[in-house]
């Protein structure tokens, strides 16, 4: 069970790295949680695209990615517990 969370916690440890380095931060969290430990490795090793991914506002809607990395958050926290409560 401590196993499982803690490939989580990996996967969101490589979600942040790679999105800070402008990569896709959902395809990440799921490297991360599939190869715990060397999927965060690879997320501090992807190159940089230069720039950190930054959500466009548009006449006060929200950004796609803003929208995105919110459900993202939602569905984890439901996951890790529903792990909790069934582990």
């Amino acid at each position: 069970m401590e196993i499982l969370l803690l490939w989580c916690a990996f996967g969101i440890g490589a979600s942040y790295v790679a999105s800070q380095r402008g990569k896709d931060g959902v395809k990440w969290f799921f490297i991360g949680c599939l190869l715990g430990p060397i999927g965060m490795a690879m997320a501090f090793a992807a190159k940089s695209d230069g720039q950190p991914r930054k959500a466009k506002e548009t006449e006060g809607e929200p950004a796609f990615d803003s929208v995105r990395s919110a459900w993202f958050l939602v569905i984890a926290l439901v996951v890790i517990a529903w792990l909790l409560k069934h582990g």
